[in-house]
């Protein structure tokens, strides 16, 4: 089954769509896809925040709210690898 990933908005109106996984696996090429776009939210400025993060595999689910970097690194690692 395809997951469509968390939807991950910053200033009221730009986004970037972040996968659940590493999609690739054990390919690089399809791996540095990922790590990049994690890279483009992490490259987000201190001032944009807060982040809005959004599970769209979980409609009804509410949305999370990060206020800091250290907050995103937080869920990344505590509540990211629980989905």
């Amino acid at each position: 089954m395809y997951l469509k990933g968390f939807q991950i908005r910053y200033e009221n109106e730009k986004t970037i769509n972040f996968s659940k996984w590493d999609f690739g696996g054990d390919k690089s090429h399809t791996n540095k896809i990922w790590n990049n776009i994690l890279a483009s939210i992490r490259a987000i400025p201190e001032n944009a925040y807060p982040l809005e993060i959004i599970d769209l595999d979980k409609i009804a689910a509410p949305s999370i709210t990060v206020d800091n970097k250290e907050e995103f690194e937080d869920w990344l690692k505590n509540d990211f690898n629980k989905i």
